[in-house]
């Protein structure tokens, strides 16, 4: 069992412990406060609501065993055992269940008998007399005690009342930027060009609000972070002036991503850092992988200014632009030139979902033709989507989304070929430049790219793990 102890001289100081657990819980957390009459249960509790975002006040459950309130992404369960007569009921209230689907929050656990869940972060809260409150933290499994760890590494901080958690405004995009910019500056990372994304957000979708955050230390903003949602994933962002700031956001985030994407999807965090740094910070990897992330993949952004002209060498193939008719005989070319990196290959039905006419530009995408068979392929599109990923300065940069050469053509010129008649496309359409990412680990296409004149201006890293996790 891991522990920390810690000393409450008011009031206020008891409520930020608990804001500070609230803001690391997750749906089916449950927490046990133990305490005599008035050593601070229920104030402890009401700051635990906080950090779940809710707005209405919390009392005193004594005289009604259960009361429920709808937090920012979870609803709070808040019961009192104080009443209790027989510890059989406690199966008749269901605590389980509703702990499943939101957070449980147990004043005098003791009446429960041992009915209540067996893992749990217990909070016991005592009289010190004139001084105050001590508050002894406990985690019971692996989960819980990683939250006794990080209120152990906040120390003297748990207790501090002048952080302000609180949806983010357009007004506050600049300060933002200079935050992730000095963040960047130590980390070597570029994630301050994602704040576009953030504020494109702000203008036009109201549902941010509920996964978005900012902090704020004595009027300055110390931290910030969003959710994205992208049908079958939700990406975590985030920034904050210090490590510990840092691991906060991430919770709450991770906290909130589950309710943004369906069952069988996945959770993920995305950093970009600079070409020339070998990865993020090992203190953030430690981080994702104590939440339950995996590295997923490391991809290289890699950007070509489209000057000159280029002909397209088709070395005895027809260069065609796409056309609905032939769409499923790139289904077969895709499943073909992917299979050797371990893809299955798509279905009918999942390949009409992945690669409708409307994801990419028909006009500005093409095939390779030998015969009557689709040998090579590529998919590209336009970054002038408002919410789009990209950094700002390249939005409306042509973008080569998927390229694909059957294993019976690859090494016969036919990706270059492609790649020149996307780029004499893109540049008769006005675009100035065009971007691709590619997997760190193809070796193969980065050379490809190269020797065409790309170059890598960022590399995006991604963790990942299932929604449930």
């Amino acid at each position: 069992m891991t522990s920390v102890e810690l000393h409450s001289a008011t009031p206020s100081q008891t409520r930020r412990v608990g804001e500070r657990i609230g803001r690391m819980l997750e749906a089916g957390d449950v927490v046990l406060l133990s305490g005599e009459l008035g050593a601070g249960k229920t104030v402890l509790a009401q700051g635990i609501a906080k950090g779940l975002g809710v707005t209405d006040p919390v009392k005193s459950s004594s005289f009604v065993i259960m009361n429920e309130y709808e937090g920012q992404a979870l609803r709070l369960y808040h019961a009192d055992l104080y009443r209790l007569e027989d510890p059989a009921q406690v199966a008749e209230l269901a605590l389980d269940e509703l702990a499943a689907g939101g957070v449980l929050v147990v004043e005098w656990p003791e009446q429960a008998g041992g009915e209540l869940a067996q893992q749990h972060l217990l909070v016991r809260l005592s009289y010190e007399g004139a001084k105050g409150r001590g508050i002894v933290v406990e985690g019971v499994g692996a989960r819980y005690a990683g939250m006794v760890q990080r209120l152990r590494g906040r120390g003297a901080d748990a207790l501090r009342g002048d952080l302000v958690w609180r949806a983010p405004t357009i007004a506050d995009i600049p300060a933002i930027s200079e935050l992730a910019a000095r963040s960047d500056a130590e980390s070597g990372a570029l994630d301050a060009t994602l704040v576009g994304e953030l504020a494109s957000r702000l203008e036009w979708d109201g549902g941010i609000h509920n996964v978005s955050r900012v902090v704020e230390d004595g009027g300055l903003n110390v931290a910030a972070g969003w959710v994205r949602t992208m049908g079958s994933r939700a990406c975590i962002y985030g920034f904050a002036k210090d490590e510990r700031l840092y691991a906060d956001v991430i919770h709450w985030l991770d906290g909130v991503a589950p309710r943004c994407v369906y069952d069988g999807g996945w959770i993920r965090i995305e950093r970009v850092v600079a070409p020339a740094t070998p990865d993020v910070p090992a203190r953030d990897i430690a981080l994702y992988e104590s939440l339950g992330y995996e590295r997923f993949y490391v991809e290289l952004e890699m950007q070509l200014a489209l000057v000159g002209t280029t002909e397209a060498e088709a070395g005895g193939l027809s260069l065609t632009p796409w056309t609905v008719e032939l769409h499923p005989l790139i289904r077969e070319a895709y499943n073909d030139a992917f299979k050797a990196r371990g893809f299955e290959g798509y279905a009918e039905d999942d390949w009409e979902r992945a690669f409708g006419p409307d994801d990419f530009r028909p006009e500005l995408s093409f095939m390779a033709i030998a015969g009557e068979e689709v040998v090579g392929f590529v998919f590209c599109g336009v970054l002038d989507v408002l919410d789009d990923w990209v950094d700002p300065a390249i939005r409306g940069a042509g973008w080569i989304d998927s390229i694909g050469v059957r294993s019976s053509h690859q090494g016969r010129g036919v990706a270059p070929a492609l790649l020149r008649r996307v780029m004499e496309a893109m540049r008769a359409a006005g675009r100035d430049r065009v971007v691709l990412r590619v997997s760190e680990d193809n070796a193969r296409a980065r050379v490809v790219y190269e020797r065409l004149g790309f170059q890598t201006t960022r590399k995006h890293v991604v963790y990942r793990k299932p929604r449930g996790t």
